[in-house]
């Protein structure tokens, strides 16, 4: 079945879909009780920066007095804008990472209803929402729920991109670079870097590795990295050494390398740390995973093309994650939109609904892809 006529059975146009799957994961998320008293371990910072940036220090919040803070502040930008919104409570601190969490799940959904069906979209949504590590991230009023669904976002349009006519080339590139930006914006330059490790490793495995040097490409890329070029700038006018020494060498550079290089030992764990992590967080569709496995081998080089760069997406987050010194274990929440993307994909090609409903989910909208 192609696409137009999937549309015509379902009588909804893709973005109104879409924006179904955000509407119910956010309904979703927000009956997880997100009005919650934060934990002793965390709030307390976060409501420092948030007051900062209220109290008129927008580029360069502090945490508390004489305590800068460690990442970029698109996060609690958001949370001034909800705190004015909703009030100082629990729930306006959080509803940025809420609403980020529901967008990613639109965002997986969006793209695998455009590459394999709606099917394999509704399935991979839902693992990805419903997967306790994924939901508890998504009430934390942090940044990392938001870089995981800005990297999302990026990669997707990236791959959407590289794969479209020459219009929608232009256009899927500019929102890259915007949500690129962003993501820089949120947390440095991982949000250029996570998008970047993954279409150079989808371009290497499928041997086009000179692709990643497209003018369009390229242009995409120096975008995002201007946008969150301008705050660096800014916010070193405003901190100087002090600002480059903490939130540039300190939770960049030495946060990453090794303790007797140099680094810092921030969360200083072994190279299989995220193995388990990923495992237990991914409960309960890690289930799942040994059958993926099996039938990916089986598959081998007939794999479809989004199975291909759903699986160089993964391998691309978890192996530079898993190769930092510093591991925390939420910094391996991008990783987690291509895992539900394989694991929804494997689903949706084994299992097959009965009756009426299979006219609604058709095995496949895009002949080329299988």
């Amino acid at each position: 079945m192609t696409g137009s006529s999937a549309q015509r059975t379902t009588g909804l146009r893709p973005w109104v879909e879409a924006a179904l799957v955000f509407c119910g994961a956010l309904g979703f998320i927000l009956l997880l009780a997100p009005s919650a008293p934060f934990a002793k371990e965390l709030g307390a910072c976060e409501m420092g920066a948030v007051r900062d940036v209220m109290a008129g220090h927008g580029i360069l919040p502090y945490f508390s007095p004489g305590d800068m803070t460690h990442a970029p502040p698109l996060y609690w930008w958001m949370a001034a804008v909800s705190a004015k919104l909703f009030g100082w409570n629990e729930f306006a601190l959080r509803l940025p990472a809420i609403i980020a969490s529901a967008l990613d799940c639109a965002f997986v959904f969006a793209w695998l209803a455009a590459t394999v069906s709606r099917r394999a979209g509704l399935w991979a949504a839902a693992a990805l929402l419903f997967c306790h590590f994924y939901a508890d991230a998504a009430r934390q009023p942090r940044m990392d729920s938001m870089l995981a669904m800005l990297v999302a976002g990026a990669v997707v349009t990236l791959e959407r991109a590289i794969a479209g006519e020459r219009r929608r080339r232009t256009l899927c590139l500019v929102a890259a670079a915007l949500l690129m930006g962003l993501g820089t914006l949120a947390k440095g330059p991982l949000g250029v870097l996570l998008p970047g490790l993954v279409i150079a490793l989808y371009f290497l495995v499928r041997g086009r590795f000179k692709e990643l040097f497209a003018p369009g490409l390229i242009a995409s890329f120096a975008g995002g990295f201007a946008i969150g070029l301008a705050w660096y700038l800014a916010a070193y006018h405003v901190g100087g050494e002090e600002f480059y020494q903490w939130q540039v060498v300190t939770n960049l550079w030495q946060r990453f390398i090794p303790a007797n290089a140099g680094g810092r030992g921030f969360c200083d764990n072994p190279f299989y740390y995220f193995v388990p992590h990923t495992l237990g967080g991914f409960v309960p569709w890690a289930l799942y995973l040994p059958a993926l496995g099996v039938w990916i081998w089986k598959r081998g080089r007939s794999l479809a093309e989004p199975v291909i760069f759903a699986l160089c997406w993964f391998v691309a987050i978890f192996v530079f994650f898993s190769d930092s010194t510093g591991k925390c274990i939420v910094y391996i929440l991008p990783a987690f939109p291509p895992l539900a993307i394989l694991i929804a994909d494997g689903i949706a090609s084994c299992a097959w609904p009965a009756g009426a409903a299979a006219r609604w989910w058709p095995p496949c909208e895009c002949p080329n892809t299988r």
